[in-house]
């Protein structure tokens, strides 16, 4: 249920220079409705924009998750943060896996796993298969295109199709 604040918040959000002013408005609404996940998730959103606010932003994607466990952006998101923290890969990992577990079809979910599994020794044919995935669900993403082509390449033999996955589309 959006409030006062919150929508006063999002018009905040997207004014030059409004992030902390609309930072404040969506703290102001979460105390009088804690429950409230998208203001959580917002919230969230704004804190992850600012690189000290790294912990506080992981920890309102968090909070998003336990109000609303299937809210597959906030596991996305809290997925990309924790890929910024020292050890954080796994679990990052296991946020891209929950995210597609609630929305397979999550065309930015399938490319960031493909993402962090490329970066993983053997990984390569699990990387190739989410950047396929991401392509199948949003034809016309240029990095998952872009990263397929550079997986592709690696492999002996795939040296044509890595050719095709970098023509322009």
């Amino acid at each position: 249920m959006e409030n006062y604040h919150t929508s006063l918040a999002s018009a905040l959000a997207e004014t030059p220079g409004g992030l902390n002013d609309a930072a404040a408005e969506y703290q102001f609404a979460i105390r009088l409705q804690p429950g409230d996940a998208s203001a959580h998730y917002a919230l969230a959103n704004i804190l992850a924009q600012a690189p000290d606010q790294l912990n506080n932003a992981i920890g309102e994607y968090r909070t998003t998750i336990r109000i609303q466990p299937d809210y597959a952006e906030a596991h996305m998101n809290l997925g990309s943060m924790l890929l910024r923290t020292p050890g954080g890969v796994n679990d990052a990992v296991a946020e891209f896996r929950e995210a597609l577990r609630i929305r397979p079809h999550y065309a930015e979910a399938h490319y960031n796993l493909g993402t962090v599994l490329s970066d993983m020794p053997g990984r390569a044919s699990e990387a190739i298969a989410e950047y396929e995935a991401a392509l199948r669900d949003r034809p016309d993403y240029p990095d998952a295109h872009c990263n397929l082509g550079i997986a592709l390449a690696d492999i002996p033999g795939r040296l044509p199709d890595a050719i095709e996955q970098s023509k322009p589309r």
